[in-house]
């Protein structure tokens, strides 16, 4: 067998890289066109979820007033005023209360503890400042109610909060009430 010379070593090398670079085009292109498919099912799972849980919510008493619905806001990133845009899936109303309603399906987004649907409510809460928020887990059938603290602490939440201070003082007035209640000043 003959020897190849330089301008052979040349083409056969310059085929391998054409082939490699065809390679991966084609695996860039499998692998976007997959990544497509997977948006457009979770996409066509999600409005499915939604017009499941219009039904869910009219089964539990509530009339549904607007869907995907927008609301702007904004935040401050240094001196300078972004505005940004909330968008929610439900806004339902019950017994003249309004919620704001977030529609999940899957395994695991309809668990309010996951730190993406727990972050999302909260800034629902926030921006849409509602009578109350609920969770349609569509894997479930059901409705959740989600509270956060800030709009009905406890008062051994607001002790905690406020740390040693605020003991000191319920202990003071408790002290005081107490003495003025013996001594006959208060009835």
């Amino acid at each position: 067998m003959p020897a190849m010379s330089d301008s052979h070593w040349a083409v056969l090398l310059l085929v391998v890289l054409i082939v490699a670079a065809c390679s991966a085009a084609a695996a860039l292109s499998v692998r976007a066109r997959w990544k497509r498919h997977l948006m457009r099912r979770r996409f066509r799972r999600g409005r499915v979820g939604e017009h499941q849980a219009l039904a869910l919510l009219q089964r539990h008493g509530y009339e549904v007033l607007d869907e995907q619905l927008s609301q702007t806001t904004g935040l401050w990133i240094n001196d300078r005023w972004q505005e940004v845009v909330v968008r929610a899936d439900l806004l339902a109303e019950r017994g003249g209360r309004r919620y704001v309603v977030e529609v999940k399906t899957g395994g695991k987004a309809p668990d309010p503890a996951s730190t993406a649907t727990r972050r999302q409510l909260f800034e629902y809460h926030h921006v849409y400042q509602a009578d109350g928020l609920l969770l349609a887990d569509m894997e479930r059938g059901s409705l959740l109610q989600i509270r956060f603290p800030d709009g009905d602490r406890s008062p051994a939440h607001m002790i905690r909060g406020f740390g040693w201070p605020a003991v000191v003082a319920c202990s003071l007035t408790g002290l005081i009430l107490g003495g003025l209640l013996a001594a006959g000043i208060l009835r």
